[in-house]
């Protein structure tokens, strides 16, 4: 009796499991020949929801490959490529005829600007892929990533995960590139330095700050009339230049006129050039003096600092005819 209920039990069950498959494969069908219906009324965005709802009830090589044609003309190269991808797999394991049609398709979605990436296997945690600045879906990574571009021109790629070095390659269109990764070297480990010994007394030398001071405004002021005796060289060697292109250029003159005019010119250039040197250098002179006085008389009349001197108190006896007792005293 136990034997005939189990039997029982379990043809209800296969029952019930045939009808949930033949329902599901009943709502894959309609959703298909929606799908089908839509895409040739070139309703491709209403055909990719119906495709999407057959695939949900049934893996099947028609509807990937649907899919994938539809997604072709509404622009998605990255979503047709999965989804012919996915029916040229199904189509290989299953021998299919339609898989010379369906690699065709695929190779032909393929001519379209591309770059490939072999990203490290297994994948980083937080792994960020960038092909010119724009992110690239998570959902596309995969050994080897199909990376759709708009032109055919170089491409700079940029990986980035945590824990490491950032990778940055330029990539040609159609190329397949292998993308590494290094790990980022373990921060060091930061020990508290040993205390520093107590500095030791620094005995005065008689050097005050007010004798540096002259001495460094004396140093600026030697190097400031080094510069004046250096612009009134170049200016003297100016003068000789100018006065020489002059007697060529006269020369070269065919007449009075012509020698008068470039002296005239001459004339003007020269004492433009002689007031605006006689300014800069007299400038520069002016302040070399006025460095150089300032710092002879900080230096000459700078105290000079107090030696160090040792001071401390001295106890000792005081004994005579008539008292007794202590001095304290103190040397300075």
């Amino acid at each position: 009796m136990r034997t005939r209920h189990s039997l029982a039990a379990l043809a209800t069950t296969a029952l019930l499991l045939a009808g949930g498959t033949a329902r599901a494969d009943e709502g894959a069908r309609k959703a298909f020949e929606q799908g089908k219906r839509l895409r040739d009324e070139g309703d491709c965005a209403g055909a990719v929801t119906a495709f999407d709802r057959s695939l949900a009830s049934e893996r099947s090589i028609g509807a990937f490959y649907n899919l994938g044609f539809c997604h072709e003309q509404l622009g998605h190269r990255h979503e047709a490529y999965d989804a012919y991808t996915a029916a040229r797999e199904l189509a290989s394991q299953k021998r299919d005829g339609r898989l010379r049609e369906i690699s065709g398709a695929l190779a032909a979605l393929l001519e379209s600007p591309h770059i490939r990436l072999v990203l490290p296997q297994p994948l980083p945690d937080g792994l960020q892929l960038r092909v010119d600045d724009e992110l690239v879906p998570s959902s596309t990574y995969a050994a080897e990533t199909v990376v759709f571009t708009k032109s055919n021109r170089s491409h700079v790629v940029i990986v980035r995960a945590p824990g490491y070095e950032e990778r940055r390659v330029t990539v040609e269109t159609k190329q397949v590139a292998p993308v590494e990764l290094q790990r980022l070297a373990p921060a060091p480990v930061v020990t508290a330095p040993p205390p520093a010994p107590e500095p030791a007394p620094i005995q005065a030398s008689g050097w005050s700050t007010q004798k540096t001071v002259g001495v460094v405004l004396g140093g600026a002021g030697l190097l400031a009339g080094g510069a004046a005796a250096f612009l009134f060289t170049r200016h003297v060697s100016q003068v000789d230049a100018r006065k020489a292109d002059l007697d060529r250029k006269v020369e070269e003159c065919d007449g009075p006129a012509c020698a008068q005019n470039e002296q005239v010119i001459y004339n003007a250039d020269i004492t433009t050039r002689n007031r605006n040197a006689w300014l800069t250098i007299g400038g520069t002179s002016a302040v070399a003096v006025g460095l150089l006085v300032t710092g002879i008389v900080l230096f000459v009349r700078a105290p000079s600092a107090p030696s160090e001197r040792k001071l401390a108190w001295q106890v000792a006896p005081q004994l005579g005819p008539t008292t007794r007792g202590a001095v304290l005293s103190r040397a300075f």
